[in-house]
């Protein structure tokens, strides 16, 4: 799971505006299967992802004076997938158990699918 987040807020206009922000969450619900060798020191991968995402927003406005706050969340959804391929190479095993080791890996990822976004009411 992956998750993006950016918020944004008008702190630096005048006391008499209102004071807006905007918090966007970007969530990755992806499936994942990874084909390598199994004991390879330096080992060659083929992978692809397939699943959907959700664009979470949050839009806050809250006037001078507490004379009112209103806020409103938004949700979109899209679906994704993509593919990868790269190299791992062993950089230590684990002494206590057979089974574990420490890999480094360089790879590239390409991602496509639909855009989240929202539509304005309205227009």
């Amino acid at each position: 799971m992956t998750i993006k987040q950016n918020t944004i807020t008008n702190d630096d206009e005048p006391r008499a505006a209102p004071r807006s922000s905007r918090s966007d969450q970007s969530i990755l619900f992806d499936t994942w299967l990874r084909l390598e060798p199994p004991r390879w020191r330096v080992r060659p991968y083929v992978e692809g992802f397939v699943g959907p995402k959700l664009l979470d927003t949050r839009y806050s406005l809250s006037f001078p004076g507490g004379s009112g706050t209103a806020s409103v969340n938004d949700q979109a959804t899209a679906s994704n997938y993509g593919f990868g391929a790269g190299l791992e190479a062993l950089l230590a095993r684990a002494s206590d158990n057979p089974g574990s080791a420490l890999f480094v890996a360089l790879g590239f990822r390409e991602l496509y699918g639909g855009h989240a976004a929202f539509h304005s009411r309205g227009r």
